[in-house]
């Protein structure tokens, strides 16, 4: 059997989110498209994680949005909640898996 060991690509992308003039809502669902997240070179979407403005990392699940042919992953999803007129910065990272 052959380990393997996790390591963080160099790669990160900050994702924005703003709500102006917005009320207060919790347990919103943000998308990130594949080709949003394609400067990080991930192979598959799994091994894209998500953190929040504090560092602190975020569940965060990848999906077929469009459920076609292929069964390839198009997005990631994970949820947040925003204060009213928050804006809100979180960072997408990648881990490549090694030997």
């Amino acid at each position: 059997m052959r380990s393997r060991s996790l390591s963080r690509a160099e790669v990160l992308l900050a994702v924005t989110s703003l709500r102006s003039a917005a009320p207060a809502r919790s347990s919103q669902t943000l998308e990130i498209k594949a080709a949003d997240l394609a400067s990080l070179g991930a192979r598959d979407l799994n091994f894209i994680h998500i953190a929040d403005s504090a560092g602190k990392e975020v569940l965060c699940q990848a999906i077929d949005a469009d459920g076609d042919e292929l069964h390839k992953f198009d997005a990631v999803i994970f949820h947040t909640n925003f204060a009213p007129d928050e804006i809100t910065t979180f960072t997408a990272t990648a881990v490549a898996a090694g030997n």
